[in-house]
């Protein structure tokens, strides 16, 4: 089952999953500088601009797949 698992993860889910390790990787970086409360500000913008890159990727894929099944109706 775990076999199965790992193989249906997508290019898209691996880039996703890629950008979403860097954001928590700034996050504790900044969390190590211990620059106060300003932490939680900056790390909420840091995530939000990550899941911003995120659905930005996704539209463009799920754009890639509707044009190759539209391609295929021809």
């Amino acid at each position: 089952m775990n076999d199965e698992k790992e193989k249906s993860i997508s290019s898209v889910e691996q880039e996703i999953i890629s950008m979403m390790g860097n954001a928590g990787n700034e996050i504790a970086d900044l969390a190590q500088k211990e620059i106060g409360t300003r932490a939680e500000e900056i790390a909420q913008k840091i995530h939000i601009v990550d899941l911003s890159r995120c659905v930005i990727y996704l539209a463009k894929e799920m754009d890639k797949l509707v044009k190759s099944i539209k391609g295929t109706n021809d």
